[in-house]
Order: C-alpha cells, then structure tokens, then sequence
C-alpha cells in the first residue's frame, strides 16, 4: 500500500458550525456560508449582509 496524502480542503470537507458559533479559521482558509431561508408570507424583498472580521472593543472586518 502505497503513501496517501490529503490536501486540507479534503480533510475538512463537509465540517459544518451551527448559526451563532464560532468557526477558527487562519490566513489563507477558504470559507463558504450557505443560507436558506424558509419564509411563508407576503412577499417581501430585502437585503442580507454578511460580513467576516474579528471582535475586539468593536468588529474589525479587515
């Protein structure tokens, strides 16, 4: 059997984090946010921002 190397993107494919916690990531991380929405009304129509950064006395978004 020979040598089997994975890549990160492999290792951590699939690894989900609940809406409010928190998800580590370092410099150079590929992170994706999928959103659905079950809403049943009135149309509506809006906006939604997203937005990545770190929270210190306020929330940097470098």
């Amino acid at each position: 059997m020979g040598l089997k190397i994975n890549s990160i993107e492999s290792l951590l494919q699939g690894i989900s984090v609940p809406a409010g916690q928190k998800l580590e990531v370092i410099v150079g991380d590929v992170v994706r946010v999928h959103m659905g929405v079950d809403y049943r009304g009135p149309a509506i129509s809006g906006k939604v921002h997203v937005s990545y950064g770190r929270q210190d006395t306020w929330f940097n978004e470098d």
